[in-house]
């Protein structure tokens, strides 16, 4: 499941935010086990691949959904620097924009 938000604008400008559950999206997990090697030391190592295959069936909604989510903690930073002088609220904004 997701949570997607329905008023982006009014959030940034202060609101509580509201969200619309959706989902369930389900996914098939396969395994491969590959480059088995039998160590001497009676131990096996190998490299476990995995897939992820969608399964429409088992879906409310499509791969192609799109939904739009809050970051936790940027909006945990932004609300603790509130009430912080200029120059650390800069030196904020500037790391989470390099953050990404």
């Amino acid at each position: 499941y997701f949570f997607d938000l329905l008023n982006k604008d009014e959030v940034l400008n202060g609101a509580k935010p509201a969200f619309l559950e959706k989902g369930p999206y389900t996914y098939r997990e396969v395994r491969h086990k590959v480059n088995v090697t039998f160590n001497g030391n009676d131990t096996v190592s190998y490299v476990n691949l995995k897939s992820f295959t969608f399964v429409p069936g088992m879906s409310a909604g499509t791969e192609n959904d799109t939904f739009t989510s809050i970051n936790i903690a940027a909006m945990t930073l932004s609300d603790w620097m509130e009430n912080e002088r200029a120059l650390i609220k800069d030196l904020t904004s500037l790391a989470l924009l390099l953050a990404g």
